[in-house]
């Protein structure tokens, strides 16, 4: 299966690479030619244009926007006059679920087929993620070739056109709580020395200690706790600072 791939941020730019590692040609297209002639280097096909990315794929086409929401839409105009009906487009920007609905009764009138596919986590080298998709069916399980290249640890197919999207929303918003009842956590450790000082023990709490034998089998050990621990750090190295969490 031919893939191209448009937008080549941090996203696009993994999913091109994990196809290549695969032997899957990919075609690459991004309005920073730096970015497609780095790509290139790696075996990756360079395309000048969108158009000239649909000419090269065979049909039917599978083609992988990223990015940000805001260019969606664009680029779905750009790839209209040339996109033929069986073709597939995989949004896995950020878009709300609700945009993906509309896009896909847009390109369904096409007999085009869109699939929005939401990301839990970070597709890059060393991160865990999951990918969630919203749609056709019949269209997603057609994937599941490309998606266990790209996704090995998990993907699932969610439901009809936005599930993905609204799937991903709900899992971001639970971590972002996450994140900040561990921020407020550590805040309060750092604290705990100062603010009870004239009501109780004086703490001096030892935090990388603390947060080491929480990783080593506390239920609040998690890949976002990890994350808070190193934004936390790198905020407050300067002054009272959280030190290094041990490996």
């Amino acid at each position: 299966m031919h893939v191209g791939v448009i937008h080549l941020g941090r996203t696009g730019t993994f999913i091109v690479r994990r196809l290549l590692a695969a032997d899957r040609r990919c075609v690459v297209y991004d309005r920073s030619a730096r970015t497609v002639v780095e790509l290139a280097a790696e075996r990756a096909h360079g395309a000048a244009s969108v158009p000239d990315l649909v000419n090269e794929l065979d049909g039917p086409r599978t083609i992988w926007l990223t990015g940000r929401a805001s260019e969606i839409d664009p680029t779905i105009s750009e790839l209209l006059p040339y996109i033929e009906p069986d073709d597939v487009i995989l949004d896995c920007s950020d878009s709300d679920y609700a945009d993906s609905v509309r896009r896909a009764a847009e390109l369904a009138v096409r007999h085009v087929h869109y699939l929005d596919v939401g990301i839990c986590g970070e597709m890059q080298a060393g991160s865990s993620y999951c990918l969630m998709l919203g749609g056709d069916e019949s269209i997603a399980r057609s994937l599941q070739p490309l998606l266990e290249l790209l996704a090995p640890r998990g993907y699932l197919y969610c439901g009809p056109a936005g599930a993905g999207r609204f799937v991903a929303t709900i899992h971001d918003g639970i971590e972002c709580r996450m994140t900040a009842a561990y921020s407020e956590g550590f805040r309060m450790l750092r604290a705990a020395s100062t603010a009870w000082t004239d009501h109780g023990p004086d703490y001096e709490f030892a935090l990388s200690d603390i947060v080491d034998i929480w990783r080593r089998g506390a239920p609040v050990a998690s890949p976002v706790m990890d994350r808070a621990v190193r934004e936390q750090a790198a905020a407050n190295e300067a002054s009272c600072g959280l030190p290094e969490m041990r490996r």
